[in-house]
């Protein structure tokens, strides 16, 4: 998976994979709804 630009993220958006930061640790859940 890529880099997003958070400017680019949007409220109501559902995640389709999980979020990592660079050492692979989980931030968010895949399926979560950004509010």
């Amino acid at each position: 998976m890529g880099i997003l630009n958070l400017n680019d993220l949007k409220e109501g958006m559902v995640l389709a994979a999980d979020i990592k930061n660079k050492h692979g640790n989980i931030l968010i859940r895949e399926s979560s709804t950004l509010t």
